[in-house]
């Protein structure tokens, strides 16, 4: 095989695993409750990430095989825009949350009610059960 070659085999390796990290995000379950819930989610999708990144630079690397302006080395440039866009988002998701303040949530305290006195229940009553000796034959 050829450096082009590899280089486009490759590329197609890193879009798969780069639309895998999605896919694996929305279909593994949070197993945790509390702080820790859906951080297994979180993880699932940077692992696939980071899998991603390394071949996305190998493929970067490899574009410099293809002729100056031609479509396969631009194609090659697609995995750092990529990751350097997610890059962005990230930090730009971060920041906004850092530097505005959420709305306030209404006051989800129930109506208050007047307390009730507990039902009283009736006390069972059983008959007395006897129990007789199965006969033996």
């Amino acid at each position: 095989m050829t450096k082009p070659t590899i280089a486009k085999f490759l590329f197609f390796v890193w879009g798969g695993l780069f639309i895998a990290s999605f896919i694996m995000f929305t279909i593994t379950p949070s197993k945790d409750f509390g702080l820790t819930a859906g951080y297994n989610r979180i993880e699932v999708f940077f692992r696939w990430q980071i899998a991603a990144g390394f071949v996305g630079i190998i493929v970067w690397l490899m574009g410099k095989n293809f002729n100056a302006g031609t479509f396969w080395r631009w194609m090659c440039r697609i995995p750092i825009i990529a990751a350097a866009l997610l890059l962005l988002g990230l930090i730009a998701l971060i920041a906004s949350l850092s530097f505005f303040k959420p709305k306030q949530m209404q006051n989800l305290q129930p109506n208050p009610q007047p307390v009730t006195e507990p039902a009283i229940s009736e006390p069972v009553t059983t008959a007395p059960v006897t129990i007789e000796p199965a006969p033996v034959e």
